[in-house]
């Protein structure tokens, strides 16, 4: 396999090179020395004696600054302010065919032309000037200040051994994106772009079940495998049944009202320190190994609705289904609305500089 070094290891070797290059730096006198010994002038040695050591010194600053960070930082902060100027560009993924096959995985009724229509309804009120774009995860995400995965559980993947399109959707939100999945587990399931089918994206963990001489074996995929929910340290918890609750969204910074609906969900965040619930907890307490409900009481709080916050962006994640299977059409597109209200006032609160 070839070795790919990572970003920490191209750092080290960058300050490593700088300190090389200082010694390669003192060669100067050697070169002016030997320039002279063949007949060079002098004017000539000292200008190709100058010219290396600009050289020399500017590729040693340059390793001298990428190698703590410095100019990686620069990087990112020059890109989070372009994408805040001018017009404001939101992205909808539109990768993955939209039929009988893989709509059972999507979790959601609603696609990527309908997101376009539902965010610019729930627009209206907000006077900012922005543009919606259904793309393709080979496009460039950083001029974008929000991107929409409709795709629910599944996730487009240019590259399923490498993992490509999932690196650069985390590289997009460390860096100040906002990545928002409307619905079910994000990435337990995959679409790749080459095979041109959605798989089971989650490792799967096996188990022997004994019944008198068969033994049988249980195959299981457990949320705490799935590749994003992995990667952020979440905890999913599930019910066995729905769990109903009405959905109201918290703004602090009050640029939208947002929709009340009648939700079910079976599927729950944990809220850890780095997530934050979209609406008001339930707290849940254990008994006997198993999940009650108890409002007022607690050993942990969890949300089916939540922003998670990743270095300097978010991931604004519904486990909730968007189906008809869970949700009457109503219930459907008011949290439909609700999803894109929360994903407007982020980039409201993005745009004029809000924490």
């Amino acid at each position: 396999m070839r070795y790919k070094p990572s970003e920490s290891d191209a750092k080290s070797l960058a300050l490593v090179g700088a300190g090389i290059l200082a010694s390669f730096t003192l060669a100067v006198f050697d070169i002016h020395t030997s320039l002279k010994s063949i007949g060079a002038t002098v004017e000539i040695a000292l200008a190709i004696s100058i010219a290396y050591v600009v050289i020399m010194v500017a590729v040693m600053i340059a390793a001298i600054l990428y190698g703590p960070g410095i100019l990686t930082d620069w990087k990112q902060k020059r890109v989070r302010r372009k994408r805040l100027q001018g017009t404001l560009m939101i992205g909808i993924l539109s990768d993955i065919p939209w039929n009988d096959y893989t709509r059972p995985y999507f979790a959601s009724g609603f696609r990527p032309e309908d997101w376009e229509k539902i965010i610019y309804s729930v627009a209206n009120d907000i006077h900012l000037k922005f543009e919606i774009q259904q793309i393709s995860v080979d496009k460039d995400f950083e001029p974008f200040i929000a991107i929409l995965n409709p795709y629910g559980g599944a996730y487009p993947e240019a590259d399923l051994g490498e993992s490509a399109t999932l690196k650069k959707i985390k590289n997009y939100v460390a860096n100040g994106g906002l990545f928002v999945n409307i619905s079910d587990v994000p990435t337990y399931y995959v679409y790749g772009l080459t095979l041109k089918k959605i798989t089971d994206n989650t490792p799967a963990l096996y188990d022997t079940i004994s019944s008198g001489k068969k033994v049988n074996i249980v195959e299981y995929r457990p949320f705490s495998n799935t590749p994003l929910i992995k990667g952020l340290a979440l905890r999913i918890v599930t019910f066995d049944s729905g769990t109903q609750c009405n959905v109201e969204l918290a703004s602090d910074n009050g640029f939208s009202q947002f929709t009340k609906c009648s939700m079910t969900y079976r599927r729950a965040l944990v809220i850890d320190s780095n997530v934050e619930s979209c609406i008001e907890p339930l707290s849940v307490v254990v008994y006997d190994n198993s999940l009650r409900i108890q409002h007022g009481s607690q050993n942990y709080d969890i949300s089916p609705i939540f922003y998670v916050n990743f270095e300097e962006g978010h991931f604004l994640v519904s486990l909730a289904y968007l189906d008809d299977g869970f949700h009457t059409s109503d219930d459907s597109i008011a949290l439909a609305d609700t999803l894109a209200k929360s994903m407007l006032d982020t980039v409201v609160a993005t745009a004029k500089g809000l924490p």
